[in-house]
């Protein structure tokens, strides 16, 4: 996006602000809507909740199946999806650690 000159809907569309994910192995969630999380950069702490998906990431996903199935394509068992930050965007900054916390997920920390 040239000057980043975009609206809420096409960021969320493209997560066109992601700078990284990270694949972990984890446990079943039972209720994935209730999933909480803190993302802190050492000064500032956000926190999400998986309901901020669609209102839960099972219908970010099934609303992603029903919109290939209507275009002839599916999911695959190896495909990862991002359904979206579940927190505001927080710049990256240079030489600074990030990190991301959930008592239903691993800490995952990022150095940048």
């Amino acid at each position: 996006w040239p000057s980043y000159q975009f609206d809420l809907l096409d960021n969320t569309a493209d997560n066109s602000s992601c700078a990284r994910i990270v694949v972990a192995q984890f446990g079943p969630l039972t209720e994935p809507a209730e999933v909480h999380i803190e993302l802190n950069d050492g000064a500032t702490t956000l926190t999400g909740e998986g309901s901020n998906a669609m209102g839960d990431p099972c219908e970010a996903i099934a609303w992603l199946a029903r919109s290939l199935a209507g275009e002839g394509q599916t999911l695959r068992a190896d495909d990862i999806v991002f359904t979206g930050g579940l927190t505001a965007p927080l710049d990256l900054t240079a030489g600074r650690r990030y990190s991301v916390r959930s008592p239903s997920l691993s800490r995952v920390e990022l150095i940048t």
